[in-house]
C-alpha cells in the first residue's frame, strides 16, 4: 500500500534519457591534454533528456541524431581548445569512447516544484540585460544577433 501512495506523489516526466559515461580512449585523449588528468577522471555519467520514444530501436535514432552535440558537450567538459578535439567524431568513435545507456522512463520523486524546461523570468530579464550589453558593444558589426 506505501507504494501506491509513493506513486501518486510522483510524477512521470515526459521525456526519456540517455546517460553517457567515458571510457578508456577518452581517459587516454585527456591524458595526451594532461598527464594530471587521471586523477578527475571516473566522474559520473551525465544524463541528457531527450524526447519520449516507444521502442529501443526509436531510442538509437535518436541517440544518433543527438549525438554529435553530447560528444562535443562531453569534450567541452574536458577541453575548451576544439583543436585538441578528435577531427573525425562520428557515430562509431561516439560509441568507442562513452558507455551509453538508453533510459525510456524517467520519474521525478520531488513534488514540491515543478520542472521547467526554460529561464525564469528573473533569468530572462538577466539574459535580455546582457543580449543588450552584447549588442552595443557589437555596435554595429553584425556579430550578435
Amino acid at each position: 500500500m506505501a507504494l501506491d501512495r509513493v506513486y501518486l506523489v510522483m510524477g512521470v516526466v515526459n521525456r526519456c534519457a540517455i546517460s553517457v559515461q567515458a571510457l578508456e580512449p577518452l581517459k587516454q585523449w585527456l591524458e595526451q591534454l594532461d598527464p594530471e588528468a587521471q586523477a578527475v577522471f571516473g566522474h559520473p555519467p551525465t544524463l541528457y533528456l531527450i524526447p519520449e520514444y516507444g521502442c529501443d530501436e526509436e531510442g538509437e535514432e535518436l541517440l544518433e541524431d543527438c549525438f554529435e552535440w553530447i560528444f562535443e558537450s562531453e569534450l567541452s567538459s574536458w577541453s575548451e581548445e576544439r583543436s585538441s578535439w578528435p577531427q573525425q567524431r562520428d557515430f562509431a568513435l561516439f560509441r568507442q569512447w562513452f558507455a551509453v545507456s538508453l533510459h525510456p522512463l524517467v520519474v521525478d520523486l520531488v513534488d514540491e516544484e515543478e520542472l521547467r524546461n526554460g529561464p525564469t523570468e528573473e533569468e530572462k530579464v538577466m539574459l535580455a540585460s546582457v543580449k543588450r550589453q552584447i549588442q552595443q558593444l557589437d555596435a554595429g558589426r553584425g556579430f550578435a544577433g
